[in-house]
């Protein structure tokens, strides 16, 4: 059964982040995962879906995701257009305005809803509410555009 890929950078030491190299050859953080999702693709490695933080849902790097077929899993940024039953917000708005329902097994309250985003493509959006008031607002996978 097929896990997931998680995508961070806190794995990189220090010294080695420091390392100079030539300007030709120099990559960002979302270059080299680019790559390294690329070929993962190509040697066929199974995985369900790939978890990200908010500096890898940059648009670009999201839609060589779907190209590739993988499912992502990421936090958008707050100021993230969407449109939501004919009507274009900020996500953060529109998280405030959701009924959010209790999850008892998941202990916060929550709420699912198919958004379409300008610079992501139809997704499926979910906003969560922890017990202490925090919001959470994530797309948990992009929806197969068929």
């Amino acid at each position: 059964m097929p896990g997931y890929l998680c995508l961070d950078d806190v794995v990189v030491e220090k010294a080695f982040a420091k390392r100079s190299c030539a300007p030709h050859r120099y990559q960002t953080k979302l270059q080299l995962a680019a790559q390294m999702l690329t070929e993962l693709a190509a040697a066929d490695l199974p995985f369900a879906y790939l978890v990200m933080d908010t500096h890898y849902t940059a648009g670009w790097f999201t839609r060589l995701a779907g190209r590739l077929g993988l499912t992502w899993v990421g936090t958008l940024p707050p100021k993230t257009t969407v449109v939501w039953r004919g009507h274009r917000q900020p996500v953060a708005e529109l998280a405030q305005r959701l009924h959010l329902a209790w999850r008892p097994r998941l202990g916060l309250h929550a709420a699912a809803i198919g958004v379409f985003a300008p610079t992501y493509g139809r997704l499926r959006l979910v906003v969560t509410r922890n017990r202490h008031g925090t919001w959470n607002r994530w797309s948990p996978t992009t929806w197969k555009l068929t």
